[in-house]
């Protein structure tokens, strides 16, 4: 309902038509690096084995903690997929709710590490690239509020209880 204002807005402030686009291409060209990264990651031999060993561990703990069960997993194969993608997104730590979130959370200081190879530079470079470009927009965008505000003397949020109607 809103792309008319888009539109509009587009058309009177042509300067944020190329900078959308500069932050579209930008964020297309880090998930494009990401993709490759991934798929770099889980072809690699040496991170699927690392992530079986670090399984192999996770297990060896919970069963001397009294565990007879593992939390679900659903193949080690999706492991190693998921834990590439947390590695790729730099997850610190995953909520209780994800069933992968015990080996995870005890094995990320590891798993993490691997962030630290030269295969995670141009993602880092694209990551900060992409934060640049979208800090530079969001300034743009909030200077040129700020100037419509003080132009039409309206308040850039509403103000609770009053309304424009009044």
């Amino acid at each position: 309902v809103q792309w008319p204002n888009f539109y509009d807005f587009l058309a009177e402030h042509p300067f944020f038509a190329k900078a959308f686009k500069q932050h579209d291409d930008q964020l297309e060209k880090t998930n494009a690096i990401a993709l490759q990264t991934f798929d770099e990651l889980i072809s690699w031999p040496e991170f699927p084995s690392t992530i079986e060993k670090l399984l192999s561990q996770y297990r060896q703990q919970r069963r001397s903690a009294g565990f007879s069960e593992d939390p679900p997993f659903h193949t080690e194969g999706d492991l190693v997929k998921y834990s590439a993608e947390y590695l790729i997104n730099n997850v610190q730590e995953l909520p209780s709710h994800y069933s992968l979130s015990g080996f995870w959370n005890a094995s990320n200081e590891l798993l993490l590490s691997f962030r630290n190879l030269p295969r995670f530079q141009p993602l880092e470079k694209a990551v900060k690239q992409l934060a640049l470009s979208s800090d530079r927009l969001k300034r743009a965008l909030e200077s040129r509020r700020l100037s419509l505000s003080r132009e039409f003397d309206v308040p850039a949020a509403p103000i609770p209880g009053i309304g424009f109607d009044e």
